[in-house]
């Protein structure tokens, strides 16, 4: 039954399986979790970790459908307690930050608890700008968007952080008043296949945990994803069902802190409090746009066979168009542009289907394009920013900074369609204080 309910629903993609290991520099995160077509999703590895003598300490917030309404908050690391493990954070009943005082909703008597982050994570594919993710309602057996109906889903709980999607927010503080935390070279997103083309899932994940395999981005390969005898092969075409790297997406987003907000405030969000996303303060990260999947069209309707996934460096790659069977997307994609629209441009585009203008006419004015998304971390520039410390949450020996985190799989993107519908990756994000 839940099987059937989550296919009915679904954008693109069913059954999508995941191998996520966060390696970063001054956190270190890893994670791992897993969904079968049969089987709930397990998880397990997510972790989070800083640096021995790190100038950045780190905390989580959140909240899980096993959290209730309630908003938690991890203790910070330091050089004695490195890591947070996202299966077993540990909560305190009360986090002293100077002379103020954070409080969680602990149970009488404890003076901690702990919670599983991934305790009701199923993922599904989802359509947003890394500030809100949301679904839009679909045609029967989720051929593209219902266009005709002028809402989201009708079922309030497809889209429920830490159920659908990743999300959290991450604290950061230092005794530095003026500092920043930016993505940084050494990210990535790997298709399992392009780690090891030989092992199994399960002996692959285990060998990751382990320590004896590292995913880094000297393992990127597109060429591995491609193939008749490649792992997990899709059905749809000669490419591995770990293609899926192409639609995932990382949203990194500050909140509007008011000037006269308190420490309490600045970490009670959820808990009555409303600190305020800000959009002009969130980057998305496409971290896959060397690959793009082309359907097999036929008078406008997707095949179910000979689908072909392209690289950055096929001959077609900065000279051909893509054929899009949705004729919406595929206008709204294309309005306005002069030129030849080309595989390499498609993959460096992030759009999605907008909540805010769901009762626009035509269709195709509900698609926005996310502006100078992060596509190569590292650069230099101001844009791979993604926390920078706020210089009034001061507790007279820290300052602190704050954004949310969210991880989800894109929907409007080819990646995401009906031939991958499973797939096996790892997501590394390597991050840098200044």
């Amino acid at each position: 039954m839940n099987s059937q309910k989550q296919n009915r629903h679904s954008l693109m993609a069913k059954g999508i399986m995941v191998l996520l290991s966060l390696l970063v520099l001054v956190f270190i995160f890893t994670m791992a979790w897993f969904l079968s077509q049969d089987h709930p999703a397990t998880a397990n590895g997510l972790s989070l970790k800083t640096e021995s003598g790190a100038e950045v300490d780190v905390a989580v917030g959140f909240s899980t459908p096993a959290t209730g309404s309630d908003y938690m908050v991890s203790g910070f690391t330091d050089d004695n307690n490195p890591t947070i493990n996202f299966e077993r954070i540990v909560v305190p009943r009360s986090i002293s930050l100077g002379n103020t005082t954070i409080n969680n909703s602990i149970a009488a008597g404890k003076q901690f608890d702990t919670y599983n982050l991934l305790e009701d994570f199923v993922p599904i594919d989802l359509t947003g700008n890394g500030v809100e993710l949301y679904r839009p309602e679909m045609e029967s057996k989720n051929k593209k968007i219902n266009y005709s109906k002028d809402q989201l889903s009708i079922n309030p709980n497809e889209v429920v952080a830490n159920k659908q999607y990743i999300s959290f927010d991450l604290y950061t503080r230092s005794t530095q008043q003026n500092y920043r935390v930016s993505l940084d070279t050494g990210s990535y997103v790997v298709g399992a296949v392009e780690v090891n083309d030989q092992l199994g899932l399960a002996d692959l994940a285990e060998r990751v945990s382990a320590g004896t395999i590292t995913p880094s981005v000297s393992d990127i390969n597109p060429s591995d994803l491609i193939g008749s005898n490649v792992k997990r092969l899709s059905k749809y075409g000669s490419f591995s069902e770990d293609s899926v790297v192409g639609a995932v997406r990382a949203g990194f987003t500050q909140y509007t802190v008011p000037n006269n907000t308190s420490l309490a405030n600045f970490f009670n969000q959820g808990n009555g409090v409303s600190l305020s996303l800000d959009p002009a303060k969130s980057r998305l990260w496409i971290p896959r746009s060397d690959i793009y999947l082309q359907a097999n069209v036929l008078n406008g309707e997707e095949l179910s066979t000979g689908w072909n996934l392209y690289k950055y460096n096929d001959s077609v790659w900065t000279t051909t168009t893509p054929t899009i069977p949705d004729t919406v997307l595929s206008n709204a994609l294309t309005t306005g542009r002069t030129g030849t629209y080309t595989y390499e441009q498609a993959a460096k585009e992030h759009w999605y289907y907008d909540r805010t203008k769901i009762t626009s006419t035509p269709a195709s004015t509900r698609y926005t394009q996310v502006s100078n998304p992060i596509i190569t971390p590292g650069t230099g520039s101001n844009d791979t920013v993604i926390i920078n410390a706020n210089s009034s949450m001061f507790d007279g020996t820290y300052y602190y900074g704050k954004c949310r985190v969210n991880l989800w799989i894109e929907g409007c993107d080819a990646e995401a369609r009906r031939a991958i519908d499973g797939g096996a990756f790892f997501f590394g994000f390597t991050l840098s204080a200044n």
